[in-house]
């Protein structure tokens, strides 16, 4: 193999390799969070309150959205008179999620991506997503969780966020990071088809 051949095919493998890093880098970094704009989007997924309301968007096919449910499983649901708390379930084939949460006290609804797209009219990029609501049925929070990647480490207390919300301060919405459910979103984020299969969120 002559020298020319030989700096194509080494030029070629690390064009590949900085594109598939690239690719990773993006699926953990990249923000999904829902524009203001689009609040109204998430207006049917609102019930009757005396308190607040707090719905989790999740998936199985998300390690950050795994995380979320893990703790949610271990705290078990907000008492009633702090919140009425339940769970989103998006592409919960084995109802891996479902079963847990409804055994949990949890107040669990499933959906597909494609039905979810179409019920929040494709306002949902990504999970794990975190929804807020007082009892007028307003949206107050619409977000990530935390400032950082969802992992063991990181603090999250749902009762400060409704804190806040109760002493009138307008909460900033955090990032949305770990897994696109938008269709158009994976294709731009995984070119190459790594993260986002057919059969997977």
């Amino acid at each position: 193999m002559n020298k020319k051949i030989q700096t194509a095919v080494v030029g070629t493998w690390i064009l590949l390799i900085s594109l598939v890093l690239g690719s990773i880098h993006s699926w953990h970094f990249a923000d999904y969070s829902p524009k203001k704009s689009s609040f109204m989007d998430f207006k049917d997924a609102v019930e009757e309150t005396e308190n607040f309301g707090v719905i989790h968007f999740l998936t199985p096919a998300c390690s950050c959205s795994t995380e979320i449910f893990n703790r949610l499983i271990r705290r078990g649901p907000l008492k009633a008179e702090y919140a009425k708390e339940s769970v989103v379930v998006i592409d919960d084939n084995q109802q891996e999620f479902s079963k847990n949460l409804l055994k949990k006290g949890f107040r669990a609804q499933k959906f597909s991506s494609q039905e979810i797209q179409k019920k929040f009219n494709s306002s949902i990029k990504g999970v794990p997503l975190l929804m807020i609501y007082d009892h007028t049925k307003t949206i107050q929070y619409i977000g990530g969780y935390s400032q950082n990647l969802i992992n063991p480490l990181v603090q999250i207390n749902i009762m400060n966020f409704i804190e806040k919300i109760k002493k009138g301060q307008e909460l900033e919405s955090l990032p949305v990071r770990g897994c696109s459910v938008s269709k158009e979103y994976q294709k731009i984020l995984d070119p190459l088809g790594l993260k986002y299969k057919e059969d997977k969120v």
